[in-house]
């Protein structure tokens, strides 16, 4: 077999993980994709997605084009495409985005500004 057959490569390639049982304290800028499954603490600066799965958590400064949560977060988060919550997502602190898509049955607890592009 091919090295490149039935391997889709896109620009939403996680190249960047926190790894469950793990804790990360600092600052990330990064125009790749992120996925949080452990504990992340600080700051975050990406021009691209950040997933923070059922298992992981966030604290601290978020901006990023889209944010898909499942796991917790809490402060300030500025997405400039998409904030989207599962059902499992909770949220509490300040929000700015121009897109959101929320699942009935997830927590969010704070502000909201929806702004226009």
């Amino acid at each position: 077999m091919a090295i490149n057959e039935g391997v889709s490569i896109t620009s939403d390639v996680i190249e960047t993980v926190i790894g469950p049982k793990t804790k990360f304290n600092g600052s990330v800028t990064t125009d790749k994709p992120i996925k949080i499954s452990g504990v992340y603490e600080g700051e975050i600066n990406s021009t691209n997605l950040v997933v923070i799965e059922e298992c992981g958590s966030f604290n601290g400064t978020l901006k990023c084009a889209k944010l898909d949560l499942a796991g917790k977060a809490e402060g300030k988060i500025e997405c400039t495409e998409m904030f989207k919550f599962e059902l499992s997502g909770r949220f509490k602190g300040d929000a700015i985005t121009t897109n959101l898509d929320i699942c009935p049955g997830s927590d969010f607890d704070g502000t909201l500004k929806i702004k226009k592009n």
